[in-house]
Order: C-alpha cells, then sequence, then structure tokens
C-alpha cells in the first residue's frame, strides 16, 4: 500500500480516487468484484496470470527435463 501511495503522490488525484487505486492495486486477485473498474482490471489480469502461468509451467518441465537428462 505504502508503494502504491509512493507512486501516486506526485499525481493531483482526489482522495476518493487515490484510495480507489490503492484498493483495485491491493485486492485485485480477490473475486468479489465491486465496480466496473474493478471489472476491467479482473479481465485484463486474468490474460496476464494465465501467461505466467504457462511460462512458469514451460520453465518447471525444461528444469525437470534437464534433471533427468543433465547432458
Amino acid at each position: 500500500m505504502i508503494l502504491v501511495r509512493e507512486l501516486l503522490k506526485n499525481l493531483e488525484l482526489s482522495d476518493e480516487t487515490e484510495e480507489r487505486i490503492v484498493y483495485l492495486v491491493n485486492y485485485h486477485h480477490l473475486q468479489k468484484i465491486s465496480g466496473l473498474d474493478y471489472q476491467t482490471l479482473i479481465e485484463a489480469d486474468r490474460p496476464l496470470n494465465a501467461d505466467e502461468t504457462i511460462t512458469s509451467g514451460k520453465i518447471v518441465r525444461k528444469y525437470r527435463a534437464g534433471l533427468q537428462n543433465p547432458n
């Protein structure tokens, strides 16, 4: 939360907008959707999370293959 506030400090945002941004950043992995901005963030984050999962899976498989075949 402190990092988010630090990033936002030089922007001229209303207190309400800043609080909403902090909330969205901190809780974007929860599935209790509250607002169109939250829904948009969740939908935008899903493909990124899927890509990270796929990439992680490839890395794990490659690592395991390397353990089985060190040469």
